[in-house]
């Protein structure tokens, strides 16, 4: 049940993460006027357009999502494959959108390894505090004591 709560954790925390860096590039970098966030040839217009800072913050939030989300999952769930399931579940979602909405070919590869990035560095990170914590974890046993 634990690793279900923290998977559940990771993939909100990683959504989060992700789409508020995708709001703050937004705001760098303002859709033009009469932009439909619901047209395609729009958004495509977009990402073919913005400015490389604007897009790199859009693939940074992304590896940040995965790599925040992951560790919460392996901090919560308390297992490291919980870190990869979160990258590559973002992974896959941007893979899917990625599929319908053109990006730039270097947005397309930061925005697939950016998220297993994270996720790696996630597993580790969380993995060796949650080891460095049960080492230093004192027994407290009164019998042992006496």
């Amino acid at each position: 049940m634990r690793e279900f709560g923290g998977l559940v954790a990771g993939l909100l925390i990683g959504f989060v993460i992700a789409l508020a860096a995708t709001i703050v590039a937004v705001l760098l970098f303002p859709f033009p006027d009469g932009f439909n966030p619901k047209s395609q040839a729009d958004l495509a217009n977009y990402y073919l357009n913005a400015p490389i800072a604007t897009l790199g913050a859009i693939v940074a939030g992304r590896f940040l999502g995965a790599l925040g989300g992951g560790w919460a999952a392996v901090a919560i769930g308390g297992r490291g494959w919980l870190a990869w399931v979160i990258g590559v579940i973002l992974a896959l979602y941007l893979l899917v959108e990625m599929s319908s909405i053109p990006h730039p070919l270097w947005m397309q590869i930061a925005g697939i390894v950016g998220p297993l990035l994270g996720a790696a560095l996630a597993h580790r990170w969380a993995g060796r505090a949650r080891r460095d914590a049960v080492d230093e974890e004192v027994p407290h046993d009164e019998v042992h004591e006496l």
